[in-house]
């Protein structure tokens, strides 16, 4: 291996090192509080992806009293980072139910597609940094570096044809556009996946080593509330033929596949 090629494997793995320490949970420490995770968005620019895997997988104590749930949203905070803190303070907190049996809203996604109607529970899920860095490393030229959450499978168990609205149930603090994102997943072998961003490594004997990334957009929804924490979600257009994925604050996750 070149010493060039030998540098810039030696930075894929530091960026991946970096990456999982980032993510990885803390033991022995101090409760996480609000001004932790303000901290970690605004001063030490963590992505969002990051800062919710370790609200879930530290100790934390936040306040999410509704005054100060709506000023962290005001203030810049992603609101599935916020969805982050409110479950890990309000783990067994159901949703307000106001007269109507919701209870079903607390566990599926459900859709509505054909005329009937469909129940999708929520699946393990995992969010992988770095997918790409390895093949990185060993090759010259550009190579594709992605990251995005994952699910194991080549395909959702959940098939609709004619996907006309989506129900699901948040806390009533939060509002659906903030902490609610649908992306199209892209299969490969046993797993899926569903990008958040990708870049490009350019590494070579004549070349300086580069990243550029880009962020993929999400699929455009409309939402409108049905009832206290009840929403509604339909689509500025047909979802075209594909794997989907549905995520809830980075939390929570479930999967359906639309058929041509």
């Amino acid at each position: 291996m070149s010493k060039r090629k030998m540098h810039a494997f030696m930075i894929l793995c530091a960026l991946a090192a970096i990456l999982l320490l980032i993510a990885a949970p803390a033991h022995g420490q101090t409760p996480l509080t609000n001004a932790d995770v303000i901290r970690k968005i605004k001063s030490d620019k963590l992505p969002a992806v990051v800062v919710v895997e370790q609200i879930k997988t530290n100790p934390g104590r936040y306040d999410v009293s509704d005054g100060v749930v709506k000023m962290l949203i005001q203030d810049g905070i992603p609101g599935e980072v916020v969805a982050a803190m409110i479950a890990a303070n309000e783990p067994n907190k159901g949703l307000v139910q106001n007269g109507e049996d919701l209870s079903w809203a607390d566990k599926y996604l459900k859709a509505v597609a054909g005329g009937t109607t469909k129940m999708i529970t929520p699946k393990k899920f995992r969010l992988n940094l770095g997918k790409g860095l390895a093949l990185a490393s060993l090759t010259y030229g550009m190579t594709k570096v992605s990251s995005g959450y994952e699910m194991d499978g080549s395909s959702a168990e959940v098939r609709l044809k004619g996907l006309t609205e989506l129900s699901i149930g948040i806390p009533e603090r939060l509002a659906p556009e903030e902490t609610i994102m649908i992306r199209e997943a892209t299969v490969k072998k046993d797993k899926r996946m569903a990008i958040l961003g990708s870049g490009s490594v350019l590494t070579g004997s004549k070349a300086k080593e580069a990243v550029s990334a880009r962020f993929t957009k999400t699929t455009s929804f409309r939402t409108s509330n049905v009832n206290m924490t009840l929403w509604k979600i339909t689509f500025d257009s047909p979802l075209p033929a594909g794997e989907y994925f549905v995520i809830f604050g980075g939390i929570m996750a479930w999967d359906f596949a639309i058929e041509p």
